[in-house]
């Protein structure tokens, strides 16, 4: 379940979690989630939440609804997004929302049988796991945030080799070969590697 985590002054006040359809914020009581200082209007803005995706609007608030620093009027959250209104900061944390992009990417077994002269990516974990990522392209990038570790690309060489390039914490890259079966890690997700089951028609 998704939870806004809502500081201020740099200080954690209060951890809710979004078990609500829409939620209004402000300095108002009749809200429902209030942020009482004086740089927040008395409604602010709303969260809309519609099946697994959250939706934040900005209500014509006085001082604006900034999501990473960047001023909105209607914005799509994703995992980690930081929510400024006011002098308050909300960090909107989902844990299943985070891997969507990947998630959106994933085929089932029984589908793959016109995607055989593809390599592809088996997911061990995660909500989808035992899924399939075909790699139709010559370098394909899987991501889940903007932060270069949380990033790999496949690259196919001219001879049909998979080159795996990912970074560590400290931003420094490095390539391995790929074959079948071996496994590699994108944050908390694991995937296991495979080779084309037939050769691509020339």
């Amino acid at each position: 379940m998704a939870e806004l985590i809502i500081s201020l002054n740099n200080q954690i006040i209060k951890k809710i979690k979004l078990a609500e359809a829409k939620y209004l914020l402000g300095r108002s009581n009749r809200c429902d989630i209030v942020l009482n200082e004086r740089t927040v209007s008395a409604e602010h803005a709303q969260l809309i939440q519609i099946s697994s995706e959250c939706f934040l609007e900005d209500l014509q608030s006085t001082n604006g609804v900034y999501v990473n620093h960047v001023r909105i009027q209607q914005h799509y959250l994703v995992d980690h997004d930081l929510i400024q209104i006011g002098k308050y900061e909300l960090v909107f944390q989902d844990p299943v929302n985070r891997y969507k992009a990947v998630y959106d990417l994933c085929t089932t077994a029984k589908a793959l049988d016109d995607l055989a002269s593809f390599a592809r990516l088996e997911l061990m974990s995660g909500e989808k796991i035992g899924y399939f990522i075909p790699l139709k392209n010559n370098q394909f990038i899987l991501s889940i945030s903007n932060n270069n570790a949380d990033t790999v690309r496949i690259e196919t060489t001219p001879d049909r080799q998979y080159l795996l390039h990912s970074f560590d914490k400290q931003q420094i890259s490095s390539a391995r070969r790929l074959q079948s079966n071996d496994k590699f890690q994108l944050a908390e997700l694991v995937f296991k590697f495979h080779e084309p089951t037939k050769l691509a028609k020339l």
